[in-house]
């Protein structure tokens, strides 16, 4: 057994025994006797004729199908080994009784009637989730036993996939439908023991078939006695060695013989190879030279014959050309008698009263058409500017102006689907100028305030201090922001106004408001100096910052 081909768990390594079931074989009559070994090994025990060689022998017949290789009844210790076979087996003979007046015996079978008996043995093997059913039948036709060997690749059963078996075959075409799997045949039926019995060898992986032998003699062995005679009579291959000898002796030396031959053979190669090799390039040589001779005196023939071609092409072309302007000359020999004809009749006409008057009709008509011409050059250059305006080709042709008018409809189109999102557009951004302008408006008036007094306060402070100078009939000397009297010396005021602007931001907004002031605007509440440069810094204080 290959024991590459199988999982490396001792538990399910190789194809185990994992259930054997029996039909009409010995004395198990008319029911599917089955054990499930599951691939664990088994001890099978019963007492004296419950079965037990019976359950062997039909695990022989599956393993060891040709019947010369296998003897029945050699696990029980019989001393005749040969008492049972495969037709007692089927027929189920069971013992051997005597009658009065009757010479000899008279064997005892379950099954008499041979036309209506047929026996099933099938066994399921397992390798890891690989199952294997090996299956044969045995029924009688005539006095013949007749045998069937089956190999299916999944587990079956005697009774849910044989049973019924009938002797015309129905139940293998019905197996066959049950378990083919596209081009691939689940079941296989032999009707060789041999065939049956490689398939499985190699399914089973089985080097030989002399495992088979080995599996029948193991079965009946009692004492091992001589290992070496074990091994040499039962696992070896029967052969004679000195023959095999000699034979191997006989090929050694043809084999050698042959070798010096071959070097021998090899060694006048390699001298001749230059030779050879000097050979064939002479030859490819002299192939070249002869192809090249060949197209050199081909050469002359091959160029008249294509110049030949070539002439009588332009001969044809020259000639065409030669036709065409012929009839090009006669057609204007014709137009200049048309003209001829037409300028006598113009004369005649010119010289009557009728064409004088049909010449006058002619310049109206030229004067008419010279303004609408006009017009419509006039229209022609403002529909240019149009177009280049918005990005058309100027004077179209017949074909691109119905073009260009399409595509001028679906701009107007896009132009008014875009046109509510452009006004809205527009709204914003003259809601955006009226902001600015507010702004603008605003920042003007700060500045004019601040071109109007001396310090940088400006907005609702300033305007907090008017009202307040307007209440109380003060003047801005009077009632001064602290910034007013901050001054910063000449020579530091360009690095330090802005930083000092900064950080007394706050407290420069205070006014100092002085004690009359306090008492002019309070009446009778009285508030201290001190208070009055206290004030909270809100610029809608009620005490007036």
């Amino acid at each position: 057994m290959n024991y590459s081909l199988f999982s490396t768990q001792s538990l399910e390594a190789g194809f185990r025994l994992h259930s054997i079931e029996i039909y009409n074989w010995g004395t198990f009559d008319r029911y599917v006797c089955g054990i499930s070994p599951e691939g664990s090994t088994t001890l099978l025990t019963g007492a004296n004729g419950s079965g037990k060689t019976t359950y062997v022998d039909a695990i022989l017949t599956l393993l060891v199908p040709e019947r010369k290789k296998r003897l029945y009844n050699q696990s029980s210790g019989a001393t005749g080994k040969n008492e049972r076979t495969e037709e007692s087996y089927v027929l189920g003979e069971y013992g051997d009784i005597e009658e009065e007046g009757r010479v000899g015996k008279i064997t005892q079978r379950l099954r008499e009637n041979r036309q209506e008996t047929y026996s099933i043995l099938l066994a399921v093997f397992r390798n890891e989730d690989q199952f294997v059913t090996l299956a044969q039948t045995r029924w009688f036709a005539g006095s013949e036993l007749k045998r069937s060997y089956l190999i299916a690749h999944k587990p079956l059963g005697i009774e849910k996939d044989i049973l019924p078996l009938d002797p015309s075959g129905q139940w293998r075409k019905r197996l066959k439908e049950r378990f083919k799997t596209g081009n691939r045949d689940m079941v296989e039926f032999f009707d060789s023991p041999g065939l049956y019995a490689q398939k499985f060898c190699r399914i089973f992986g089985m080097r030989s078939e002399k495992a088979l032998t080995l599996f029948s003699q193991t079965v009946g062995l009692k004492v091992l006695g001589n290992l070496d005679d074990f091994i040499r009579n039962h696992m070896l291959e029967e052969s004679n060695v000195e023959e095999e000898f000699f034979r191997l002796k006989e090929n050694y030396t043809m084999l050698l013989n042959a070798h010096r031959a071959i070097e021998k053979a090899e060694e006048q190669l390699r001298l001749l190879a230059p030779v050879v090799e000097m050979a064939r390039r002479l030859d490819e040589l002299s192939a070249e030279q002869a192809r090249l001779s060949g197209l050199e005196r081909a050469l002359p023939p091959w160029f008249a014959v294509r110049k030949k071609e070539l002439l009588d092409i332009e001969i044809e072309r020259k000639d065409r050309e030669l036709k065409k302007l012929a009839d090009d000359l006669e057609r204007l020999k014709g137009e200049i008698e048309g003209d001829r004809a037409r300028e006598r009749d113009l004369d005649f006409d010119i010289r009557s009263e009728e064409t004088g008057r049909r010449i006058q009709e002619l310049e109206k008509e030229i004067h008419a058409l010279l303004t609408e011409k006009q017009k419509r050059e006039k229209k022609l250059k403002s529909y240019n500017e149009k177009a280049s305006k918005a990005g058309m080709r100027e004077s179209p042709d017949e074909a691109l102006f119905p073009l260009q008018i399409e595509d001028a409809g679906k701009k107007l189109r896009e132009i008014d689907n875009d046109l509510p999102s452009l006004t809205t557009r527009e709204a914003g951004k003259l809601a955006e100028q009226q902001i600015l302008a507010t702004t603008f408006e605003e920042k003007a008036d700060e500045l004019k305030t601040l071109e109007g007094q001396k310090n940088n306060i400006t907005g609702r402070v300033a305007e907090i201090r008017r009202q307040i100078l307007g209440h109380v009939g003060a003047t801005e000397s009077e009632i001064p922001f602290v910034g007013e009297l901050i001054q910063v010396l000449p020579r530091e005021r360009q690095h330090w106004e802005g930083a000092i602007e900064k950080v007394l931001h706050n407290f420069s907004l205070r006014l100092i408001v002085p004690v009359r002031q306090q008492h002019r605007s309070a009446g009778k509440d009285r508030v201290s100096p001190l208070q009055a440069g206290a004030l909270p810094e809100r610029p809608d204080s009620t005490t007036g910052e």
